[in-house]
């Protein structure tokens, strides 16, 4: 069986962009992934955003931070880890594109 791989995201005020990153993770050839996305206060459109794409696809996670957790993007990974399911964790910040194959190569490299 095929491993699932935890993306585990980090993000505040990244509306204007958040779309290209996530359609980025959402076309990966290798498809056992959950995506973990911690918002960290924004205070833009970016949770309708990130609600949309949850209802869309079940791989992504949507979570707001907590008030008793410390703000930051460090906080936000740890608090996501918390959650992840995935044998194997790929930290992915909120401005970055995955290449669609990055998932493929990275477990059959490991393999």
């Amino acid at each position: 069986m095929e491993p699932i791989i935890s993306i585990i995201m980090p993000i505040f005020n990244r509306a204007n962009l958040i779309d290209e990153t996530l359609d980025s993770i959402k076309n990966q050839t290798y498809t056992l992934w959950e995506c973990i996305i911690i918002d960290d206060g924004s205070t833009d459109n970016t949770v309708e955003i990130l609600k949309k794409y949850q209802e869309e696809d079940n791989r992504f996670k949507f979570f707001v931070r907590p008030n008793n957790i410390t703000k930051g993007p460090g906080s936000c990974r740890n608090f996501a880890f918390e959650k992840a399911l995935g044998s194997y964790i790929q930290f992915f910040d909120s401005d970055d594109i995955m290449h669609q194959d990055h998932l493929n190569l990275k477990i059959n490299s490991i393999k």
